[in-house]
């Protein structure tokens, strides 16, 4: 007789191949003063938008609540990054009016040296670190938070300041770490625990 699966006593499998992004994530990672060091670029072309931009935008966090009405909650900063994919954002506005973001916030829990190493090696499923953009950041531990993207139209972004771009390397480390979060495995009741 077969085996079957029982989602409502087994976790859900990812659909990707897990250990080649953990490995990409872990090699990304593996010399974190030189990533860091070389996390952002030094020139921004304000006229473009790219996938992990880093933008001032200073509005609310748009959701329903649990009575289903629309809200708007407090953002902790007014900094979000842009999780649409590049390719959308270099497209006519008319052809893909809509992208996604999400907020830049506090870490929420205790922070430990261990949570700090942790969230360093991107370990977390459930947010991204942001290392510090500027040295008037230098000492926040910031989590892009995948839990709480919104659409944003495109035509917002003019009144936006990009003020941190990825170079090549934390674009890659961003991207694995979007993937793993939308392709991760049946894990819907863990909150920023390891992957």
């Amino acid at each position: 007789m077969a085996a079957s699966f029982d989602p409502a006593k087994e976790r859900w499998p990812p659909i990707y191949d897990a250990v080649e992004l953990k490995a990409t994530i872990a090699k990304v990672t593996a010399v974190p003063d030189v990533l860091f060091a070389e996390f952002y670029e030094q020139q921004i072309d304000q006229s473009e938008y790219s996938q992990g931009d880093i933008i001032y935008f200073d509005k609310e966090i748009p959701c329903i609540d649990e009575n289903g009405e629309a809200v708007a909650l407090e953002a902790e900063t007014s900094f979000w990054m842009l999780l649409g994919n590049s390719c959308d954002l270099a497209r006519d506005i008319k052809e893909v009016p809509w992208t996604l973001a999400i907020p830049i916030r506090n870490y929420p829990g205790i922070v430990t040296q261990e949570i700090i190493n942790a969230l360093k090696k991107y370990d977390y499923a459930r947010g991204f670190y942001v290392p510090p953009w500027s040295e008037e950041h230098k000492n926040r531990l910031y989590l892009a938070d995948f839990l709480r993207s919104v659409s944003l139209h495109r035509g917002a972004l003019k009144q936006a300041t990009v003020v941190a771009r990825m170079k090549f390397c934390g674009w890659m480390l961003f991207h694995s770490c979007v993937v793993r979060f939308l392709a991760r495995g049946d894990g819907r009741f863990d909150w920023f625990l390891p992957a």
